[in-house]
């Protein structure tokens, strides 16, 4: 996982916390995890 990545970074002052929230949400495909959590909480 990328994550431990840009938790070194914040940790230590590398970039703004909006600009790792972009980069995050560019890499971490929200919407299949969105999918796949309303499916294992029985949500359509």
């Amino acid at each position: 996982s990328s994550a431990v990545g840009y938790r070194t970074e914040s940790m230590h002052g590398a970039g703004s916390p909006q600009a790792q929230r972009i980069m995050i949400s560019r890499q971490g495909n929200i919407n299949a995890k969105k999918e796949l959590a309303k499916t294992i909480a029985g949500i359509k």
